[in-house]
Formats: structure tokens, C-alpha cells, sequence
């Protein structure tokens, strides 16, 4: 993950609090006050630190239940993310 990423996913964390979960490599941000929108639930930073495989994905999404979110890719994600 570059600095940039890392800031920005720094200044989220407080605002999440615990609706920040760690799931395979990647951040869920879940916004359980608003469900419906995928502008503020998203899966963020998977494939980045490390390759990803179709358990991390599942596993990701998994966590982020039954709300409408995003699954944002970086461009210095895992290559193999995009075949998932």
C-alpha cells in the first residue's frame, strides 16, 4: 500500500471505529447506519500487501454481510484480483 493509501485508511479508522474489520489482508469499512450505500461500505487494500486468492476475496466479502458496498481495487493491487 503506498503513503497515500495508508493516510487516508488512517484517517477512516476513527471515523469506523469497530465497523473497521481486518479480513484477509484488506479493510472492510462498514457503515451499519447506512447500509445502502456503497460510497460508505467498502472492502479496501485487498491485494495490495500481499497476493490475493479467491478465499482472501470470499472471506473479504464475507465480512462486509449484507450491506451494498464497494470493492475498491488499487492500481498497485495484485494483478490477479481482477481475474476474481
Amino acid at each position: 500500500m503506498d503513503e497515500l493509501e495508508r493516510i487516508a485508511l488512517a484517517a477512516y479508522r476513527p471515523v469506523y471505529g469497530p465497523d473497521a474489520v481486518d479480513v484477509a489482508g484488506a479493510t472492510c469499512l462498514r457503515a451499519p447506519y447506512a447500509p445502502d450505500s456503497p460510497m460508505l461500505n467498502r472492502v479496501v487494500g485487498l491485494g495490495v500487501d500481499r497476493p490475493v486468492d479467491e478465499a482472501q476475496l470470499d472471506d473479504a466479502l464475507a465480512a462486509m454481510g449484507d450491506t451494498t458496498f464497494y470493492v475498491a481495487v488499487s492500481p498497485s493491487a495484485d494483478a490477479a484480483l481482477d481475474g476474481l
